[in-house]
């Protein structure tokens, strides 16, 4: 849509637009890379996606992601001062919203390409500080660049259909995918924190658009609304931290529902050692409520009658 809405700049403008963007993603990388070399360093045992882990960061984003939603489906256009701020940031400086898009995406969408970059992931965090931090910013710099590649080159760009009414429709239609997204993100919360934790979030969730409303008749209602909104605005932020208390709950397999026939069984060191000693084959599915891959896996390649008959023939 930033693309395409470009259409009438200078070649200038969107070559400035695709190197925010790209630049977004890059430090993105590294800054994801360095927590996770830090945390690696100290000894803790965590992998790409890690961030997904937590139930605060799952929070966050869903909240992020309802105000992103709002804003697709046109819903905070009501909003005066707010809508003038975000306007001012669409004509002075545009390239920031492609500079946290940017952020954005790699923080949310990054941990499901995993699968396609474990090699180069593994083979990063064996290395120093220094090579590792190449070989991230070099993944970042392959996100971006179909980006990078439409900007710079004129020729690509016109391949983009041009500005018109279609882009408030496709605009507000994207907005469907992005509350999918946060049903996913209560989804996985939910396994994490259990019922009470989805439904703290959901309690959050629906007092953004109660602020939104509002804020956008403070105006009018004087300080009595102001002070009104900003109430809103704390009880939203107090949902969000009442949920560090469910941040310790563990995730609970849930027996052998993954892969139904399958002798499942909770991983512990101490279990495996057993095995082990005893010279017996053991899988080991290594997952999260957050990796659509793993879920997927689970269901067509795990729970596949030639697998369940390969393990118990084998004794695994």
């Amino acid at each position: 849509l930033a693309l395409a809405g470009a259409a009438g700049k200078t070649q200038a403008h969107k070559r400035a637009e695709g190197l925010a963007y790209s630049l977004g993603v890059i430090l993105s990388f590294l800054a994801i890379a360095a927590v996770l070399l830090g945390l690696r360093s100290g000894g803790a045992l965590i992998g790409w996606g890690f961030q997904l882990q937590s139930p605060i960061f799952i929070a966050s984003m869903a909240v992020v992601l309802m105000v992103v939603g709002l804003s697709l489906s046109g819903f905070l256009v009501v909003i005066g001062g707010m809508m003038g701020i975000g306007q001012n940031l669409a004509t002075k400086q545009g390239h920031a919203g492609a500079f946290f898009a940017a952020i954005l995406a790699t923080v949310v969408a990054t941990p499901c390409t995993a699968p396609f970059m474990a090699p180069a992931i593994g083979f990063a965090l064996t290395q120093s500080i220094v090579e590792a931090l190449g070989i991230f910013a070099s993944l970042g710099a392959g996100m971006a660049v179909p980006f990078l590649l439409i900007s710079f080159v004129p020729a690509l760009g016109k391949l983009l259909p041009r500005p018109g009414a279609w882009m408030n429709t496709f605009k507000q239609f994207l907005a469907y995918p992005i509350y999918g997204t946060i049903v996913w993100l209560v989804w996985v919360l939910g396994r994490q924190t259990g019922i009470d934790g989805a439904a703290a979030l959901l309690i959050a969730l629906l007092l953004v658009p109660f602020v939104i409303w509002l804020w956008s008749d403070s105006k009018e209602a004087g300080a009595v609304g102001r002070v009104l909104a900003f109430a809103g605005i704390l009880v939203s932020c107090i949902a969000i931290v009442g949920l560090v208390r469910f941040s310790d709950a563990q995730y609970e397999i849930q027996g052998s529902t993954a892969s139904d026939g399958l002798p499942w069984e909770t991983y512990s060191d101490a279990r495996l050692a057993e095995y082990q000693a005893a010279d017996l084959p053991v899988f080991v599915n290594f997952t999260a409520a957050w990796c659509v891959t793993c879920l997927v896996n689970e269901k067509v390649a795990l729970n596949a009658n030639s697998v369940r008959a390969l393990f118990r023939d084998r004794g695994i």
